[in-house]
């Protein structure tokens, strides 16, 4: 189960219900700001519905999910519903921007690292190098409504940004319901809408990435989403190396550069994508990407422990 990254430190008053569920492999909280209890456990139900659904579409670990008839059917198309071609989309368009940083095609790498399975381990370094061979985001097209792989071998993954997807529906849904102000939160994809119980911005808390009982620093926002990527959200230690899910394309194994990324972005899939291929491409990089997609603030640590922010403009 990936760990929480980011925790809603919100002053929850009287009004606001929370409920939480396991969906996606990850913790899902829902908090609808006022109401009757009855209404917003509905509106809960709804939400964690959604997850599901989405997860039955787009999950590698399913046979009978739409990613894996993609993968199954290459180099055929596959018909794809509205939900997965705008995920997909947004997969091509962050990759290009990241120059292959982000992949969706990197599902025979991570499938190697086995971290859906029982918290990972080190692939064969001959297995390593064969998975690698059929990773490349331009194996990819998507026309209309449907999708396929250009190569048979070449496998889908979109574990960093579906969640994103999800939660962006979710809040479109709570938003649709007529609810003031709410929080989506998945395993560290979170999604504000409105203003807290009270009135003014929510206080979201970033995890430390290597103290879990401590705040790296906290954000008031409103309306917005925010997105954390981390070293310590599915990992292993063997001979004293951490190796984490959070792989580099190009070399198929743990990118070393940051122990966590955090975007603020209108748009949790977009930031979910964005937070990981920062990541792979570390600090200086990954700065300037995310620079160049408009995101308006970001927190970077690095491999040291030092921090860099991206601030929104006065």
């Amino acid at each position: 189960m990936a760990a929480v990254a980011l925790l809603a430190a919100c002053h929850r008053g009287p009004q606001a219900h929370t409920y939480t569920s396991i969906h996606m492999d990850t913790v899902v909280e829902v908090t609808v700001n006022g109401g009757a209890e009855r209404r917003a456990r509905g509106l809960a139900q709804g939400v964690f519905a959604l997850f599901d659904r989405v997860e039955g579409e787009m999950s590698r670990y399913r046979d009978d999910s739409i990613v894996s008839a993609i993968d199954r059917n290459a180099p055929r198309w596959t018909p794809i519903s509205p939900d997965l071609a705008a995920v997909l989309r947004e997969a091509v368009r962050v990759a290009a921007l990241s120059k292959g940083a982000f992949d969706p095609t990197i599902g025979a790498v991570s499938g190697l690292w086995g971290f859906g399975e029982k918290g990972g381990h080190l692939p064969e370094t001959k297995a390593l190098k064969a998975a690698l061979a059929t990773v490349g985001y331009p194996r990819l097209v998507v026309e209309g409504r449907r999708a396929r792989l250009l190569y048979s071998g070449t496998h889908l993954d979109l574990g960093g940004i579906a969640k994103g997807y999800a939660v962006d529906r979710a809040a479109e849904l709570l938003v649709k319901a007529g609810v003031k102000g709410a929080i989506v939160n998945a395993g560290g994809d979170i999604r504000v809408v409105g203003e807290r119980p009270g009135g003014g911005p929510w206080h979201i808390g970033i995890q430390h990435p290597r103290d879990p009982q401590a705040l790296l620093t906290k954000l008031d926002v409103t309306d917005t989403a925010v997105v954390t990527s981390g070293d310590y959200e599915r990992y292993f230690i063997e001979d004293g190396v951490r190796y984490h899910h959070i792989l580099d394309p190009a070399t198929g194994r743990p990118a070393r550069g940051c122990e966590s990324v955090t975007v603020v972005t209108a748009s949790a899939m977009a930031g979910d994508a964005l937070a990981t291929a920062c990541f792979v491409l570390g600090p200086e990089r990954g700065m300037a990407l995310l620079k160049r997609a408009g995101v308006a603030q970001a927190i970077i640590v690095d491999a040291k422990g030092g921090i860099l922010r991206l601030l929104p403009a006065p």
